[in-house]
């Protein structure tokens, strides 16, 4: 799964991804227009967060098929 951060205003973001639990499994740092492939997870559904300093600017969830 690829995730890509939209150009926006420039500011750093970080992606955040939770197990169904609330256990953090992922963090990355991004900029915008950076791309990231997320890696080594299991089968299952998840939870991502994405925030622009504190702001919490998207969220949702994905399944690994």
């Amino acid at each position: 799964m690829h995730v890509v951060a939209k150009e926006s205003n420039a500011q750093e973001i970080d992606f955040f991804v939770f197990d169904l639990q609330g256990t953090l499994i992922q963090h990355y740092k991004m900029e915008a227009g950076d791309h990231e492939k997320l890696v080594n997870l299991k089968r299952g559904k998840y939870v991502y967060h994405v925030f622009a300093g504190d702001e919490e600017t998207a969220s949702g969830q994905f399944e690994i098929r």
